[in-house]
């Protein structure tokens, strides 16, 4: 995977060594620390994160393009800009906490760990990204103060249980066009010449993650993205 997320600081941004939610984090000073994303990303219906805020008032989480992104606000609640509102749930903690609204009704508090998912359930109002202003950590002007962690971007729109999964375990289910979670596919390996190299093989489907940044690393100046990808782009391939 070519995405990688760059760490643009001021003088206090850590990584590993911080403790976090899954093993390290990475932490904001809300002052002028964030990350890059560099590389357009297509089709984002749906975001996952850990975060454990030292101020949850009126800051910024995560930008796509100067049009839409994801703060915090004035209150305290999740708050996704330049999505309509009939196409968003939101849930904090794995608890539906609020659909077709722009804002959680559960408010972040400082200083403890809190799960995050943002799910948009129409395809056409999915966001593509704008590789000069892709930012974890900012929106604009206004800066992250706190940790991030586990930062997780799908093609596809997050459901109420699979929010909960990715809260208990850190893993969304996939759930196929019928609904049946734990859906499998089918795939049959060639070789170059497209001839079959055995029998088909079928896997379940879990995690088609567009970006997994696990915010882990312990030097250098960019996050890895962890990514793997197991779907199939066609989604009929789904059984």
């Amino acid at each position: 995977h070519n995405n990688v997320a760059t760490i643009n600081v001021g003088t206090t941004l850590k990584v590993t060594g911080y403790n976090g939610k899954t093993n390290g984090a990475i932490d904001f000073d809300g002052v002028d620390d964030y990350l890059s994303i560099g590389s357009k990303m297509n089709q984002i219906q749906s975001m996952s994160f850990w975060m454990k805020p030292d101020d949850t008032t009126s800051r910024g989480i995560l930008q796509f393009d100067s049009d839409q992104y994801l703060k915090l606000s004035s209150k305290s609640t999740l708050n996704m800009v330049g999505v309509p509102n009939r196409y968003l749930s939101l849930y904090v903690d794995g608890q539906s906490t609020r659909v077709n609204q722009t804002n959680s009704i559960a408010t972040l508090n400082i200083g403890a760990w809190q799960h995050g998912v943002i799910s948009i359930s129409n395809e056409a109002h999915s966001i593509t990204t704008d590789p000069t202003e892709t930012y974890i950590g900012r929106v604009g002007t206004s800066y992250f103060d706190g940790s991030l962690d586990e930062i997780k971007l799908f093609n596809y729109p997050l459901s109420s249980g699979q929010a909960k999964d990715l809260y208990n375990t850190s893993e969304a289910k996939i759930v196929n066009n019928l609904g049946n979670q734990n859906a499998t596919y089918t795939h049959v390996k060639t070789n170059k010449r497209g001839e079959s190299l055995g029998p088909p093989e079928v896997e379940v489907a879990r995690d088609n993650v567009l970006v997994h940044l696990k915010c882990d690393e312990t030097s250098g100046v960019a996050i890895k993205d962890s990514s793997n990808q197991l779907l199939p782009k066609e989604k009929n391939q789904l059984q």
